[in-house]
């Protein structure tokens, strides 16, 4: 197909996939990802200047992965009034989520875990680098909402992106209230990005990834159980990632194994 469609397919519609037993998944584990988080339930803010109200961090169930928290509004990551959480080790921030509402800018880093469903109200930057767990669901659902690290005419900008520097991965595990077609085409969703919204930025989940057609996400799409649904106006092309944060979850790939041949011609 056409190079702009992003979409690579070897003439006659053959694919060279790799067999199953090579692909390893990655293993979210909760507990553990609980245990280190900083900021986190077991470590919360231990400086909140300048000021605000930072997300919740206490259990609000119990932080066990199988458990969907509460039916209560999800946490906004970015509200009209500012917060600031860090966690510090004298002088070193060993982890933050902040959020300044005049400069709409959400500052991220290390690992955070929020036992809580959340969400953004406002179009938003960040700055850092993080992993983010989510006992519960992540959602974008209202038009114009944006969250991205570089944004170029109002828009984020996956040419401009270096993910070594600024990259959110949001890690979510909830059941997301989708549609009767959705949840039929998809089974349970724990991330959902509608209408016309922006991310740019890593989404995990055991369960499924919904982006519908007018969603445009920039960056890597990872469902270790369920399925990922890429709307049509997704950038599936975006700079290679060369770092783990704290409480990365991907293993090592496996060994190098040269595979029989599969298509020749000649």
């Amino acid at each position: 197909t056409p190079a702009q469609d992003n979409v690579f397919a070897p003439p006659g519609g053959s694919t060279n996939t790799i067999p199953l037993a090579y692909v390893v998944n990655p293993v979210l584990d909760y507990p553990v990802r609980l245990g280190e988080a900083r900021p986190g339930p077991n470590y919360p803010c231990n400086s909140n200047a300048p000021s605000g109200t930072p997300p919740p961090f206490s259990l609000a169930s119990t932080g066990d992965p199988l458990t969907t928290p509460a039916a209560t509004a999800p946490i906004d990551l970015t509200p009209a009034a500012s917060y600031s959480c860090k966690f510090q080790i004298g002088a070193f921030n060993a982890g933050e989520i902040s959020w300044d509402n005049a400069t709409k800018v959400l500052a991220v880093n290390g690992l955070v875990y929020l036992d809580h469903n959340a969400t953004v109200s406002q179009a938003a930057t960040y700055v850092g680098k993080a992993f983010l767990y989510l006992t519960g669901t992540f959602a974008m659902t209202s038009n114009g909402l944006k969250l991205c690290a570089v944004v170029t005419s109002g828009n984020c900008d996956v040419n401009k992106w270096e993910p070594n520097d600024q990259a959110l991965i949001i890690v979510a595990n909830g059941e997301y209230s989708g549609s009767a077609a959705e949840t039929a085409l998809m089974g349970t969703i724990a991330i959902a990005l509608k209408g016309q919204v922006q991310y740019q930025g890593g989404l995990v989940s055991r369960r499924s990834i919904l982006t519908e057609t007018n969603t445009i996400a920039q960056g890597p799409m990872v469902s270790v159980d369920g399925v990922v649904v890429a709307g049509q106006s997704n950038n599936l092309s975006f700079p290679p990632l060369e770092f783990l944060p704290g409480g990365g979850e991907f293993q090592d790939p496996p060994p190098a194994k040269l595979l029989a041949v599969r298509d020749y011609e000649g």
